[in-house]
């Protein structure tokens, strides 16, 4: 996809740009921060998937749901939309802050980014969802099991047209998956999760000692069990030990109890999710890499002392 012209931007946006910058690009989206005459800062999103018209009203409904609700939550809304000319493009305000991957790096400031993250994931947590569900953003919140089961049957459908990926632990993964899974029929509390929570979509600001974070790209955003949220960011934290062990002794001194075959099961899930993507994913370098780990994990993800971290 070839990158727009300033000029371009700013005829969709309605702004003239001083500047702009290509901060990510991939097959899904192209992300620039642009800085207006102004000098103030902006983030446009370009969507490029089959479904991005669907992916960014989603996320404009759920950061605006998200801040009725709960004011001080760190998103941001969507200012503007475009859908013509065959492009998904909306404009926001640009949230300060870099990712943790390059922020954090004392004890103590990991256990601080655990303890905010935390409140994050509560406050999220305890979002009402009955409106996203009159405004069909989402469909009915009572067949997580169903989505689970339906999107993994898909997942091995694709993985097993592909011969790269013969291998007996994926067969094995997926039998213990199916019959692990009464354990998502019944689930506490159906919630809003992000889904999509990575190195990227977390940004944290460091000032005066104090770690503050914020939370982008909510157009994965689901309703489902809140602990698929925290199997991902173990997953995550796995590259750190350190940071895994303090969030994960900060998230059960928190919560009553865990389920903890659960959560190997959303990661089981995930890379289930990944394999199906295997041909696409494994042009880049990094990701070849985290397969191969990813393969090595299904080994043994059944077995009771498997650790997540």
């Amino acid at each position: 996809m070839e990158i727009l012209a300033n000029d371009v931007i700013g005829n969709i946006c309605n702004l003239t740009i001083l500047e702009s910058k290509v901060l990510k690009e991939s097959k899904e989206c192209i992300l620039y921060k642009i800085v207006n005459i102004d000098k103030k800062k902006y983030i446009i999103k370009h969507l490029l998937s089959e479904n991005r018209n669907e992916r960014m009203f989603k996320e404009i409904a759920v950061c605006k749901h998200i801040k009725e609700q709960v004011s001080e939550f760190p998103c941001v809304i969507p200012l503007k939309c475009d859908c013509s000319m065959g492009m998904s493009i909306y404009l926001q305000e640009y949230l300060d802050g870099e990712s943790y991957f390059n922020v954090i790096s004392t004890s103590d400031e990991k256990k601080e980014f655990s303890k905010e993250l935390i409140k994050k994931l509560v406050l999220l947590r305890n979002i009402q969802i009955d409106k996203l569900l009159k405004q069909k953003i989402f469909s009915c919140s009572n067949k997580w099991k169903d989505y689970l089961l339906k999107q993994m049957a898909m997942y091995k459908l694709e993985i097993d047209k592909n011969s790269n990926l013969s291998y007996k632990q994926i067969d094995n993964a997926y039998s213990w998956f199916v019959m692990q899974s009464e354990r998502l029929e019944n689930i506490e509390k159906i919630s809003l999760i992000h889904n999509d929570l990575n190195k990227d979509n977390i940004v944290v600001v460091k000032e005066k000692g104090k770690i503050t974070i914020g939370l982008l790209d909510f157009e994965r955003a689901i309703l489902g069990d809140s602990l698929k949220d925290v199997s991902k960011l173990i997953w995550i934290f796995r590259r750190d030990k350190e940071l895994g062990d303090l969030f994960w002794k900060e998230y059960t001194a928190k919560s009553n109890k865990t389920d903890y075959i659960r959560l190997k099961m959303y990661l089981c899930f995930d890379i289930f999710n990944h394999l199906s993507q295997y041909d696409v994913l494994c042009n880049d370098f990094m990701w070849r890499n985290y397969i191969c780990e990813e393969l090595d994990i299904l080994k043994y993800i059944e077995k009771d002392e498997f650790k997540l971290w």
